[in-house]
C-alpha cells in the first residue's frame, strides 16, 4: 500500500481544480454583460475561502496570452464590489486556513439570487451569538 498523497487536482470535481476546461468554455467574454442589470448578469462560478468572508461570483472570463485567467465579477470581502481579478491570484493563496475553492455544489443563476441575504427568522436573537467577539 503506497501512503502517497495524490496532488494531481485535475478532476473536475475536484474544489481546488478552480477552472476546470468544460466550465471556462461556458464563460462570457469580458465586457459581454456590462450593459445588464444585476437581476439580468447571471453568475457562472463562485470561488470562496472557507472559513473567511470571502466570495468570488465570476460573471465574465477571458484566457491572457500568458496563460493566465481575468475574472469579472463581483467581491464580497472586505468590500463588496465589482472587480476583475486573476486566476493566478486565486491560486496564489497558500496559506492553509485561507485557501480559494471552486464551489462544485454552485449553479448558475442571477446575480442578484446571489447576493439575496437570508432573512432571521423571527425569535431569532442577532449574530453577535453566533459570531466570535474577539475576547
Amino acid at each position: 500500500m503506497s501512503s502517497r498523497i495524490n496532488l494531481d487536482h485535475s478532476n473536475e470535481d475536484d474544489a481546488f481544480n478552480l477552472l476546470p476546461p468544460e466550465i471556462e468554455k461556458t464563460l462570457p467574454a469580458l465586457y459581454a454583460t456590462e450593459k445588464q442589470t444585476a437581476e439580468e448578469k447571471i453568475v457562472h462560478l463562485k470561488f470562496f475561502a472557507p472559513n473567511t468572508y470571502w466570495t468570488w461570483y465570476v460573471l465574465e472570463a477571458a484566457r491572457q496570452e500568458n496563460g493566465d485567467v481575468v475574472f469579472f465579477g463581483f467581491v464580497e470581502g472586505f468590500d463588496k464590489e465589482y472587480g476583475y481579478f486573476t486566476l493566478n491570484e486565486l491560486k496564489s493563496v497558500t496559506n492553509p486556513m485561507f485557501r480559494v475553492e471552486r464551489d462544485l455544489y454552485f449553479k448558475p443563476r442571477p446575480l442578484s439570487e446571489c447576493l439575496k441575504v437570508p432573512e432571521i427568522a423571527e425569535g431569532e436573537d442577532n449574530c453577535d451569538e453566533i459570531l466570535p467577539d474577539g475576547s
